[in-house]
């Protein structure tokens, strides 16, 4: 396991953050990460927060870090 540290920011504006829920995966040149679900709605908040994650040791060199959020609210 390989511990990764992520800081979240989106800015110290009054009602900054989100309430949806956000995801990390990385991916490395010879495989990927399972997607890791972060918090949900307390996971970024106004200002920054910081994440420690552990995760598999990818296979080869980290190529990308994606991040994906997925809509509380109902369409």
């Amino acid at each position: 396991m390989a511990n990764y540290e992520l800081t979240l920011s989106d800015g110290n504006l009054a009602r900054a953050g989100t309430r949806d829920n956000i995801s990390i995966k990385l991916v490395g040149e010879d495989g990927e990460s399972e997607r890791e679900w972060l918090m949900g709605a307390s996971s970024v908040t106004s200002g920054k927060g910081l994440v420690i994650l552990c995760l598999p040791c990818l296979h080869g060199k980290l190529v990308l870090i994606e991040l994906d959020k997925q809509s509380l609210h109902c369409s």
